[in-house]
């Protein structure tokens, strides 16, 4: 009889992680912080060097925008925008999703974020920073 029991836990064990496995699977795309329950996001910083040699390197181009729309994250930071303007970005952000873009120019470097949600530029450091800094809320 004991054994019968110990079967039947096991068994009730099984199928809850199974279920709880499968609800998880079918979840919302935003995963959630456990230990606060606020939404979590997804940010990447990536250096483009050189703008892409200023735009020519029309290959490295695409393979970056497929990645991009592979990663989908939230907020994506750039470096080594040269070339770069503030509208040439956005139109860069738009062919991955991100319909936000800001820029900062400093040195011939500049960087930038893009987002899937408006980007608010609270401020822009220049000095002592090596290519700029942002302070902004997304």
């Amino acid at each position: 009889m004991k054994q019968l029991s110990n079967n039947k836990c096991i068994l009730f064990l099984f199928a809850l992680f199974f279920i709880s496995g499968l609800n998880a699977q079918t979840s919302s795309t935003y995963e959630r912080d456990w230990r606060t329950d606020r939404q979590k996001i997804k940010i990447i910083s990536y250096n483009i060097m050189d703008g892409f040699s200023n735009g020519s390197d029309k290959d490295r181009i695409a393979r970056f925008t497929a990645w991009v729309k592979e990663q989908s994250p939230d907020v994506l930071a750039l470096n080594e925008l040269c070339g770069f303007t503030e509208a040439k970005l956005k139109e860069l952000a738009a062919s991955y999703g991100h319909p936000y873009a800001a820029i900062v120019k400093e040195n011939g470097y500049p960087v930038g974020l893009t987002s899937k949600t408006p980007i608010k530029v609270v401020d822009r450091k220049i000095d002592g920073y090596g290519h700029g800094c942002y302070i902004a809320k997304s």
